[in-house]
Formats: C-alpha cells, structure tokens, sequence
C-alpha cells in the first residue's frame, strides 16, 4: 500500500533529475529582487522538506489530535522529501482485482518533494504525467493538480515542489488541503 504513495512521487523525481538542467535568471534582474534574493537564501538554507512545516502546523492543518501518532519520515538524497503518516483506516479506496472491487483502507499521507535549482521545463516534465491534470492559477508561476495522483506540483522560482495527500476519500478534500499547504510552503520558499 506504501507503494501507491511512492510511485508517482518516484517517477516524479526521475523526471525532475532528468530536467535538473535550468538556468535561472539573477536574483538581481527584477525590480523586486530584495525580497525575491531573501526567499532564494531561505530556499538554500531548506535541507529537508521536513523544514517547511511544522508537526504543530500538519496536526492544525489535517485537525489531527495530540493523542493520534503522527509518523514523521525525512528523506534525503536529490531532492529533499518529507512523509507524514496518522490514524488508521482514515482513507476508503476501491481497487479492482479480478473483475471485483475491493475496498481498502488506509492510514491518511502527506509527502512533500522539494527539487531545487530547476525550471519551467522540470515542471512540464514532471507533470506530463498527470492524465487528469487541472491548472491551479495563483500559486508560484504554475500549478497543476492530478486528481488520479492525489498530488499538487508547483513552480516558485527555481523550486519545484510536489505536494501529495492521501488524507481523505474525497479527491476533492485532497486537493484543497494540497493548495492550502502550497499556499503556506510559498511564504517559506
């Protein structure tokens, strides 16, 4: 069942490594550069996704109770990720097996990816992926939701980042804490 989370955001990432060949422009080639050089430092300054938000922020975020164990795994490597893993059974997916649907439950997952250095063209190949993708206006340079990925991928300046969530049954309610959280990880970007 780890495995439905970690695929998209594994060929998510081969694909990022693949266009991790971006120029930027300067941080000084606008007429906002003091607070666009700030976030760049604050990007640099980011080692883990883990960095972006808080437990403290995730439990507010998702409503998740203290006394409910919030798994917290930081991964490293290329492109800094972060998982998040609470409550069991929070989750109903149907899947079909030998002509049967099959409902499984699962616990509720947020995994946050984080590829840096990257540009326009790592987005359009990271997302090319997306069968069902929805262009999300207002965050970064672009967004796009992928309903059957349950995942938000955003471009802010040279950061990609791929925000996946699992934490409902509604696809709906999904994409709307994806955008919320996108929304708060631009202020620390």
């Amino acid at each position: 069942m780890r495995t439905a989370l970690f695929l998209p955001l594994l060929l998510s990432c081969g694909l990022l490594a693949a266009c991790n060949t971006a120029d930027t422009p300067a941080a000084d080639a606008t007429p906002n550069a003091a607070p666009k050089a700030a976030a760049k430092e604050n990007a640099r300054a980011l080692s883990s996704a883990c960095q972006i938000f808080s437990n403290d922020d995730i439990r507010a975020h998702f409503g998740i109770d203290t006394a409910t164990e919030l798994k917290v795994d930081e991964g490293g490597g290329a492109f800094p990720n972060c998982s998040y893993e609470w409550g069991t059974d929070l989750v109903v997916r149907t899947i079909h097996v030998g002509g049967q649907e099959i409902q499984v439950r699962d616990p509720a997952k947020l995994m946050l990816v984080v590829a840096r250095g990257v540009g326009p063209e790592a987005f359009k190949a990271s997302t090319s992926v997306y069968k069902d993708a929805q262009d999300i206006p207002g965050i970064g340079e672009q967004a796009r939701w992928g309903t059957a990925m349950s995942q938000l991928t955003f471009l802010s300046g040279s950061n990609l980042v791929h925000i996946n969530v699992k934490a409902d049954s509604d696809p709906e309610t999904n994409r709307q804490k994806a955008i919320e959280l996108a929304q708060g990880a631009l202020r620390k970007l």
